[in-house]
């Protein structure tokens, strides 16, 4: 098993980069979520702790 190293938020429109950024990220162990867009982002950072934030 892969130890998680972290929770990150990813800000991404384009559906096959985030897809592609998400799996890459998750084999190295990191818990990913994604948002579509700013508004929906910043939703998501009030209500979870991530440990970091790409854009």
């Amino acid at each position: 098993m892969i130890p998680k190293y972290g929770h990150i938020l990813l800000i991404e429109d384009d559906l096959d980069l985030a897809t592609m950024l998400i799996d890459y990220l998750s084999n190295f162990g990191f818990d990913v979520s994604h948002a579509m867009s700013a508004e929906e982002g910043i939703s998501y950072y009030k209500i979870n702790k991530y440990d970091i934030l790409v854009v």
